[in-house]
């Protein structure tokens, strides 16, 4: 991890829709058997100002929406394929 070297800040990521408006929709993880909502999760991992001006489907949407992607794509893996291949643990 010393190496890397993010190019975009948080907030960049969260403004350019790189989640498709569902990194912060509520989920029920596996690993912690724990349910996590919405408001919760940003309200202790978010400064506001990072997503000042975002709407609730930018940021909560149990939908992957496209055009909210920069790019206009469908990408990443979803929770559980994360929590299955060990990467959170």
């Amino acid at each position: 991890l010393k190496d890397f070297k993010p190019n975009w800040t948080p907030e960049e990521v969260l403004r350019a829709g790189s989640f498709g408006g569902t990194y912060y929709r509520p989920i029920a993880s596996a690993v912690t058997n724990v349910t996590y909502k919405s408001a919760d999760v940003l309200k202790d991992s978010v400064h506001p100002d990072w997503i000042k001006g975002l709407t609730a489907k930018q940021l909560t949407s149990a939908t992957y929406r496209t055009e909210i992607n920069k790019y206009g794509v469908k990408c990443g893996g979803s929770l559980g394929m994360w929590e299955s291949s060990g990467w959170i643990s």
